[in-house]
């Protein structure tokens, strides 16, 4: 099982929003990060073959997918972002419907429908209408009919934004449980949401692969980039001048800093371990700074 982007480009008149992409994905969890307009969504449309490409193409163990059809839109599950429900249809009755339109026999369906409404802890809630769902209910839904057909590749377009911590957690856990002998692609700006559970990040920037690894790899590789510093309060926004911090904490008349930079920002800060957080601020820290007013010079590359 290999999922392959050989230098995939999308572009949308004078925008390029996917830039000769190139990757290759096996089974396991791959968490694609970048800030809002990377061409995360853009890249994942082209994978479920609802935009096709400008230039490069997508291969599935060596076929392309455009050559391949409808037998690679059977092994295809996606949920995109903003995924439509008929608020009047109970969920069992949804899920049936999903079926049909993925030609799921009328037995099969049933059974099937009713395991995964388990599965996702809807269940007791089976007859109920989706339209008196929750947020977080409608979205175990989505993942719910995005693997009716058992597929081989499982796309989800930032399938937590909207969810309470609580609810994130729940469907980060269901993801895991879903992923053996499956590729998922999961797209985010919630870094939290990939840092536990994905095997491999991928990282976007302006439509280009900028980083990827395993997130211990990743890590591994930022040292040397973050400090903690402690220093009077009055002082901390003459550090948010020049640095980019990534946690605040009073202290009393004192506040210590989390600060990203490739320079040590005082001669007391100390260096700490990085997580994946603090990578993702230090790539994207420019395009934080489009809504803030002051600069910040050490986070940026």
């Amino acid at each position: 099982m290999e999922l392959t982007f050989d230098r995939l480009t999308k572009q949308f008149q004078n925008k390029i929003a996917v830039d000769r992409f190139s990757y290759t994905m096996t089974g396991g969890v791959y968490g694609l990060l970048g800030a809002n307009g990377a061409g995360k969504t853009t890249l994942m449309r082209m994978l479920c073959t609802v935009l096709k490409p400008t230039g490069g193409e997508i291969l599935y163990n060596g076929s392309t997918i455009e050559r391949m059809g409808v037998a690679y839109r059977d092994i295809l599950g996606y949920l995109p972002q903003n995924f439509g429900y008929y608020p009047d249809f109970s969920a069992r009755d949804f899920m049936l419907y999903m079926a049909s339109l993925k030609g799921i026999p009328g037995h099969a369906a049933k059974r099937r429908a009713d395991e995964l409404l388990h599965m996702v802890g809807l269940s007791d809630v089976a007859r109920e209408k989706v339209g008196s769902f929750s947020g977080g209910m409608k979205q175990r839904l989505g993942i719910a009919q995005a693997v009716l057909n058992d597929p081989k590749i499982l796309v989800l377009d930032e399938p937590t934004a909207g969810l309470d911590p609580k609810e994130r957690i729940r469907f980060r856990n269901l993801i895991s449980d879903l992923s053996q002998d499956k590729i998922v692609v999961l797209s985010t700006h919630i870094v939290s949401d990939v840092e536990y559970i994905s095997d491999q990040i991928v990282m976007m920037k302006k439509g280009r692969l900028i980083l990827s690894g395993s997130p211990a790899e990743l890590t591994e590789n930022a040292a040397g980039l973050v400090w903690t510093l402690t220093v009077p309060g009055s002082q901390v926004r003459l550090y948010e001048a020049d640095f980019y911090i990534c946690n605040l904490r009073h202290m009393g008349d004192m506040a210590e800093l989390r600060i990203v930079s490739e320079e040590k920002p005082a001669p007391t800060a100390q260096s700490v371990p990085a997580n994946l957080e603090d990578l993702f601020l230090y790539h994207f820290a420019d395009e934080l700074e489009r809504s803030n007013t002051h600069p910040k010079g050490g986070a940026q590359q």
